[in-house]
């Protein structure tokens, strides 16, 4: 099986303020969509019906609790590469990215299932597990597309960012703000993630994170390979990132969370926007009293409409203004 070749970089796109930014962000993958998809197998963002989420609102959020405490958007290069072609235009609007690149992931999806046949359990399309791994594949395709831009653009312009954020568009920091200058927080020669939202790191371990999908289609690490863990053949997501970080990014130091303990942060700290009127979320959500920092990135009713649990999401912002009206002070 060969390896399938890369389609060559977009321009750049360069804001001279930004040329020498000390941190870049990475933003790839898909966007969620309003609503529920079911149990269709395909990954290409083309066929997914419905209205994307609100970027705007994850962007505000991104400025208000990366942006801002990190010196300014003019502290960032953004390198974008994703499989939302209809959000384009409005992902260069709300970014201004220095490379972007646009496609449908469709074309590589016959490609992604061929590897992960090599995977006994594969071989029937019905199996969940198996549509799993094609998205992880998808993912890492575009993660390291993403990437592959950030290296030629630091080779070109003789520069190297000090930290990487890797994340997606979708993604909404709720109450958590990523202070890059907090070495202790960030050590540069370590990996920090929630589950698969964010990573960040240095610029040299960014980039051997983006060898993740290379390496899929080599046999030299061993038993495990690229999304399995001692040969186990159980979520293929979180456990290939983890056990890559370990063995190629940064080995003999694992992958660390960037929280106390997991329970504390999603739904509270961070989430993907289109999970956030789920049963369990929303309960967390507003428990800890984070509806204050989502309406100040705009999260209201019509930032809910069309997705799946909108009633939730409603009754829960109503409550919140019924409660202000009655609050004399």
């Amino acid at each position: 099986m060969v390896e399938p070749s890369s389609p060559p970089l977009h321009h750049e796109h360069l804001h001279p303020a930004r040329t020498y930014a000390p941190y870049a962000l990475i933003m790839s993958g898909g966007v969620s969509r309003r609503g529920k998809l079911g149990g269709q197998l395909t990954v290409s963002n083309t066929t997914w019906v419905g209205e994307p989420v609100a970027l705007d609102v994850c962007y505000r959020a991104f400025e208000r609790h990366l942006f801002q405490p990190n010196g300014g958007v003019h502290n960032f290069n953004v390198f974008i590469h994703s499989w939302a072609l209809q959000e384009e235009s409005w992902l260069r609007q709300l970014y201004r990215p220095v490379v972007a690149e646009f496609e449908d992931n469709g074309p590589h999806e016959a490609t992604f299932a061929a590897l992960q046949r090599r995977h006994r359990e594969c071989f029937d399309p019905r199996n969940n597990d198996c549509k799993g791994r094609v998205t992880f594949l998808s993912q890492k395709y575009s993660l390291g597309r993403a990437l592959q831009s950030l290296r030629a653009y630091e080779h070109r312009h003789n520069h190297t960012h000090s930290m990487v954020v890797m994340t997606r568009p979708d993604l909404l920091l709720l109450g958590r703000v990523i202070l890059l200058s907090d070495s202790a927080r960030f050590p540069p020669d370590e990996v920090r993630d929630i589950s698969d939202l964010y990573f960040v790191t240095s610029s040299r371990n960014a980039l051997l994170f983006g060898e993740l999908y290379n390496r899929c289609w080599r046999d030299d690490l061993g038993g495990p390979g690229c999304v399995t863990d001692s040969g186990s053949h159980v979520d293929g997501l979180e456990i290939s990132n983890a056990y890559f970080v370990l063995r190629v990014v940064t080995p003999g130091k694992p992958m660390r969370s960037d929280t106390a303990t997991s329970g504390e942060t999603l739904c509270i700290d961070v989430a993907l926007i289109r999970k956030l009127c789920q049963e369990d979320c929303v309960a967390r959500w507003t428990g800890a009293g984070r509806l204050s920092q989502l309406r100040a990135v705009g999260f209201d009713e019509d930032t809910v409409r069309g997705m799946h649990g909108e009633e939730r999401c409603v009754g829960a912002l109503s409550a919140n203004m019924s409660t202000k009206a009655k609050d004399p002070t």
